[in-house]
């Protein structure tokens, strides 16, 4: 489960929740993916396959940082900014820092 949560969000795609006000999210069984965010059945969670799949006990986050130009910095900030970010998602998650793939 997604845990550590201080109140009530949608959880994101590739989890579910049948708890109301949850503060957890379940995340979909092994080869399975929910598309949406705030699904709330696990029968939401479909048959997937490749890059639509992630792995078990993976979840998929989206950020969107408003204002920050990435495009406009140069390759090492950006890479700087990429490990900054894994860094502390990995702290957040409770898992080590190369778990975080994937970071635009």
């Amino acid at each position: 489960a997604l845990t550590g949560v201080d109140s009530c969000v949608a959880c994101p795609a590739g989890t579910w929740t049948d708890e109301f006000e949850a503060t957890a999210c379940k995340i979909c069984p092994a080869g399975k993916w929910s598309h949406s965010s705030g699904e709330r059945l696990e029968s939401s969670c479909v048959s997937c396959s490749g890059s639509s799949c992630l792995a078990e006990g993976s979840a998929q986050v989206t950020i969107e940082v408003r204002g920050l130009q990435y495009q406009q910095r140069n390759s090492t900030e950006q890479a700087d900014l990429r490990a900054t970010f894994a860094r502390d998602i990995a702290a957040a998650a409770g898992v080590d820092a190369s778990l975080v793939v994937d970071l635009m």
